[in-house]
């Protein structure tokens, strides 16, 4: 009976435990405005967040149109760390002013929905000869 008890206290120990990992990612920006760019000039930025929460974040893969070429972490950003994704924006694969959207997939799982969670972010140029 004693082990059961010790047992049972561990398990929800570790349960809670489990239960009080958190997801919070804050963005300096999430939408970047080029301004005006001239067909065929190459445009560099960063997106840089923050880990807010108590889990660990762990991109999968981050996407965007042709355009755009991205460089992110590979290992995890660990909670109260940095990460960064890298542009880099080739206006000369345009043909007019947009507004691009940057997909970043993660490996972590949202619970409500047990799916992976994803983050939306943007960047717009204004496109001049």
């Amino acid at each position: 009976m004693k082990y059961l008890l010790i047992f049972t206290i561990g398990l929800l120990a570790f349960t809670n435990h489990a239960m009080t990992q958190s997801y919070g990612i804050t963005f300096d920006h999430r939408n970047v405005d080029l301004g005006k760019v001239k067909k065929g000039e190459i445009k560099e930025f960063e997106y840089t967040f923050f880990n807010s929460g108590t889990e660990d974040i762990s991109i999968a893969v981050v996407s965007a149109c042709e355009c755009s070429t991205l460089d992110w972490p590979t290992q995890d950003i660990k909670p109260g760390e940095i990460g960064k994704i890298k542009v880099i924006f080739d206006s000369g694969k345009k043909e007019e002013s947009e507004e691009v959207m940057v997909d970043m997939y993660l490996n972590n799982i949202d619970p409500k929905i047990d799916a992976q969670r994803a983050e939306l972010l943007t960047f717009k140029f204004e496109l001049v000869q």
